[in-house]
């Protein structure tokens, strides 16, 4: 879920070679295995900032420019009424809401 045409484009304007060590299929993984390395994870700026609730992370700004990206939310169109359905819509646009306040 990054802008891996950004990284590309930062490592060879650096001629820093990456030296990619794992992949996770999800983030909960994250913190557990960064602990106790030199390594790093690039990860959403929203789930950084969950991430650095722990005491022993921190969240640093990337040195280089990405893309920004647009998330859609698609439903059927039977769901449109559906009072529950309608619920779950709006709780997803106030913690977008959220994000954007946080994050500028």
């Amino acid at each position: 879920m990054f802008d891996r045409h950004a990284l590309e484009k930062a490592l060879l304007e650096s001629k820093e070679a990456p030296r990619p060590r794992i992949a996770v299929p999800h983030a909960l993984a994250i913190p557990a295995l960064l602990q106790d390395t030199d390594m790093l994870s690039i990860v959403p700026q929203s789930l950084a900032v969950a991430l650095t609730k722990r005491d022993d992370l921190v969240c640093r700004k990337l040195t280089y420019q990405t893309r920004t990206s647009t998330m859609r939310a698609i439903w059927h169109s039977r769901d449109e009424h559906e009072t529950g359905h309608i619920w779950l819509r709006e709780m997803v646009v106030q913690a977008a809401r959220g994000t954007e306040k946080a994050f500028g």
